[in-house]
């Protein structure tokens, strides 16, 4: 049985019922990711994106003008907001090497031929996968190499799990590497609220596409017109969690895990975590996984932060 019909039974047999946000993105979610950051209430893409375009040679600079760099990016997407940073680090004469890793074959196959259009000079090294087994095929080298782990992926984690993965991330890399890290703030909740809980039911429908995966890939036989996508910001701790909620008491059955599955009337299954952070709270996880801040980027409205660390000696 594999990663992710294990990973189904052991969510919907559970006391409190969960299925993580990493199955979405099959090809499918990874299409409907994509017009999630051009929605109007969604800025944390926009926001990035204005980082990277005020301070992109700023970035470079604090990398030390390398002549020669790899950048490992971390749940590559699209690269939309990757390819400000490649472009300009190619355009000030740097030989580059990129390492885009996803866990969907097709989008890096997507990606990989549109920047091999755009900007044909830089080497790409596809890695497709989890991050665990990705990052294990990452190879060392003695050349700098630039981590980037964008748009606020880090706050999926779980409490205590994002130092882990920051870990996990530091033992792939050298000393002396640099590590690049997006993250969203706290703000105003209406705010994050919006963003999460579109008027187009855009992000419903991503959420939803984790049932509709589980009906293609496993044989389910659930019906989304009986769930309701429910997120929830809470301001005091930071954490926006994302629920399918059953509007009514049914029985689904999983053919290929010979599983069925009783929902009461509004019970949730917990499919999304984002946690949004502060300054003082990045510098703390960084420092944790032994990286030293160099320095914080962000957009005018302060609404989203990127971080540029160095992995200690």
């Amino acid at each position: 049985m594999d990663s992710f019909a294990e990973h189904v039974r052991l969510g919907l047999t559970a006391p409190s019922k969960f299925l993580s946000s990493g199955y979405i993105y099959d090809q499918t979610g990874s299409q409907i990711f994509s017009e999630i950051m051009d929605m109007p209430e969604y800025y944390p893409a926009r926001a990035e994106r204005s980082v990277f375009d005020l301070f992109k040679r700023e970035i470079f600079a604090n990398l030390g003008h390398p002549a020669h760099l790899r950048v490992l990016d971390l749940g590559a997407g699209d690269g939309r907001k990757t390819r400000i940073l490649l472009k300009e680090f190619s355009t000030l004469g740097c030989r580059l090497e990129y390492f885009p890793l996803d866990i969907s074959p097709k989008s890096l196959e997507v990606l990989s031929r549109e920047i091999r259009a755009e900007l044909p000079e830089i080497e790409i090294f596809p890695l497709a996968g989890s991050y665990e087994d990705a990052l294990a095929e990452f190879p060392s080298s003695n050349l700098p190499t630039l981590a980037m782990f964008l748009g606020s992926n880090l706050g999926n984690f779980s409490p205590g799990k994002d130092g882990e993965f920051l870990q996990m991330v530091r033992k792939a890399l050298q000393p002396g590497d640099f590590f690049l890290l997006g993250v969203d703030l706290k703000k105003d909740p209406r705010l994050i609220q919006k963003a999460y809980d579109d008027a187009q039911g855009i992000s419903a429908r991503f959420n939803l596409n984790l049932l509709t995966r589980i009906n293609r890939e496993l044989g389910g036989d659930f019906d989304l017109q009986n769930f309701r996508h429910f997120p929830v910001y809470d301001p005091e701790t930071g954490v926006m969690k994302s629920y399918l909620l059953s509007e009514k008491a049914h029985l689904v059955k999983i053919k290929g895990l010979n599983l069925e599955v009783n929902f009461q009337a509004w019970e949730t299954i917990h499919v999304e975590y984002s946690r949004k952070y502060t300054a003082e709270g990045v510098q703390s996880v960084l420092e944790n996984a032994h990286m030293r801040l160099i320095r914080n980027y962000s957009d005018p409205q302060n609404l989203f932060l990127d971080a540029l660390a160095r992995v200690n000696q």
